[in-house]
């Protein structure tokens, strides 16, 4: 529903429920409270018809802000790898325990949580190797591995390609690091 109060147009938007199919044996609705809140914090408008003239109740100022995604946990970080398709069943759990190991990472409340170290080493690879280290060339390197696997590449290529451009960047460093 779009408001107009002097110049300024306020947007309200909320759902109904046309059809409840399975959600009728699924799960049990509960009435909307005196707010319009239902129990599952969706809020309903009451009725209206287009042209109808408002009554101000009350105004609410609030403010609110974007809240970052959640901290991933070791089963949410395994589940991220699998959907970009980076690494193997029998990888995650030493691709976890390696960046624990090294302290890039530390477990709090079931979390895990980058340590300075982490952000570090984070934000100096993804500075001098952004190609290495973005998911969709890390996802085809292990297409490319398991085709060599499968006897379909020549892994002297495979590598070559990879090895020839790295190597280069790394020279380019060469003098650049930190005691």
């Amino acid at each position: 529903v779009d408001i107009k109060g002097g110049k300024y147009l306020l947007r309200a938007n909320a759902q109904r429920l046309v059809f409840d199919g399975f959600l009728k044996v699924y799960s049990e609705e509960k009435e909307p409270d005196e707010n319009g809140n239902s129990e599952n914090g969706v809020e309903s408008l009451p009725e209206m018809t287009e042209g109808e003239t408002l009554k101000l109740k009350k105004i609410e100022s609030t403010q609110s802000f974007t809240k970052p995604p959640p901290r991933y946990s070791e089963a949410m970080l395994v589940k991220r790898l699998e959907a970009d398709g980076i690494g193997r069943p029998s990888t995650y759990a030493s691709i976890i325990s390696t960046l624990r190991d090294r302290k890039y990472v530390e477990l709090l409340e079931k979390k895990l949580h980058p340590t300075d170290l982490g952000k570090t080493v984070n934000r100096i690879l993804v500075e001098h190797f952004p190609k290495l280290f973005n998911v969709k060339f890390t996802a085809g390197m292990e297409e490319e591995l398991d085709l060599i696997e499968d006897g379909k590449d020549d892994w002297v290529e495979v590598i070559r390609s990879f090895y020839d451009p790295f190597a280069e960047q790394l020279e380019g460093l060469k003098g650049k690091e930190k005691a």
